[in-house]
Order: C-alpha cells, then sequence, then structure tokens
C-alpha cells in the first residue's frame, strides 16, 4: 500500500529538495515582507508570536496574556493585526511549514504553482 502524505507535507518535501527548509527562508525567496511565527518557549507561558518584518531587518514580539485562552491563536491574532498596519497586507495564512503565516496570496500561489509542478528552482 502506498502511504500518501498530507499536501503540506509533500509541498515540505518538494521544497526542501530545492534548497527551502523553513518558513523564514521560504518567506525570503517568495518576497514576502514579513513572516510570522509562533514559539511556544519552555512553557505554554513563555509562548509568544513573533512577526518579522524582513525588509527593515524588525522583530516585534506578542506575548501570551492572563486572557488569553486559546494560546497560540490570541498571540497569532494580535501579531496579524500589527502585521496589517505595518505591512499593509490584511491576510495572512498558515504556510506549509509549522507554527509559520505569511501572506494569503503569497500562500495561495504557492500551492498552486505546486499543484502545477512548477516550484522554485532554489532559495
Amino acid at each position: 500500500m502506498t502511504e500518501h502524505l498530507n499536501p503540506n507535507a509533500e509541498l515540505r518535501r518538494a521544497l526542501s529538495q530545492k534548497g527551502i527548509t523553513s518558513g523564514l527562508k521560504l518567506a525570503k525567496y517568495l518576497g514576502s515582507p514579513g513572516v510570522i511565527f509562533f514559539v511556544r518557549g519552555e512553557s505554554w507561558g513563555d509562548a509568544r508570536a513573533e512577526l518579522r518584518l524582513l525588509k527593515e531587518g524588525e522583530i516585534h514580539t506578542f506575548h501570551v496574556l492572563p486572557e488569553d485562552e486559546r494560546v497560540r491563536e490570541d498571540c497569532v491574532d494580535r501579531a496579524v493585526d500589527a502585521a496589517r498596519g505595518l505591512t499593509g497586507v490584511y491576510e495572512w495564512s498558515k504556510a506549509p511549514f509549522s507554527n509559520c503565516w505569511l501572506p494569503s496570496e503569497l500562500v495561495e500561489e504557492l500551492h498552486e504553482d505546486f499543484e502545477r509542478g512548477e516550484l522554485p528552482q532554489s532559495a
């Protein structure tokens, strides 16, 4: 029986063959103005989202707040809100790499390119 990977796992494998092995490398290759990461830390109390503005070289950090019930989602939501104002990009989507978000348009184009067999040559 052939084991099928989920679509993101297949895409990650194909990207890794092209030298793209992380959300940051993917963001840089795609020309994204920024990338959002969720970092758990040593405990959920240390959790945070990081908005990295690539051109500016800035990192904006959004720590877990006492009222956060959905730690990852709440931290990432605050990072997305900040990204909208700082980058002008309104829609952000989960990237193929874990705990990483990129502009939705870039993620959609990447999936379309992958479906057509047209991935980037190298990172």
